[in-house]
């Protein structure tokens, strides 16, 4: 697997390509609040992300009508879907959502969410990135 600095690259690469307009990215100090706020801890790959490419303005979304949202906006998940994931995009105005578990370091897989429970995708944010770079068809329910 690529590293996660080449991933996030190419996925802004991509972005600007088909010029979407993007957010500023976190800095060091919003994500420490974030992670204070709500006592999580960010894996290394998703706080590349987040201090790297800062996610997409309301109203904005890719080809494949996702948005990935800037640090700012994203928020626990229902708690239906388990206290542990944090929403950070969606497809198709909410029509389901994509969530990261935070809260235990060793377990930061990406689910699916907005079924009945929440869909594991991938195992990890990069991996998560690598599906989306290659086959974003297998994020949709």
């Amino acid at each position: 697997m690529q590293p996660v600095e080449s991933l996030v690259a190419e996925v802004g690469s991509r972005w600007r390509q088909r010029g979407l307009q993007l957010t500023p990215s976190a800095s060091q100090s919003a994500l420490r609040d974030f992670e204070s706020r709500f006592r999580v801890q960010c894996p290394d790959d998703f706080s590349t992300y987040l201090l790297t490419l800062g996610g997409m303005p309301e109203g904005t979304w890719d080809e494949h009508l996702i948005r990935f949202w800037p640090l700012a906006e994203i928020r626990p998940a229902a708690p239906r879907d388990g206290p542990d994931y944090f929403v950070f995009a969606d497809w198709s105005i909410s029509a389901h959502e994509y969530a990261i578990r935070l809260s235990t370091p060793a377990r930061s897989d990406v689910a699916l969410i907005g079924g009945p429970k929440p869909r594991s995708l991938a195992p990890t944010f990069a991996t998560f990135l690598t599906m989306y770079l290659s086959h974003p068809a297998a994020l949709f329910i």
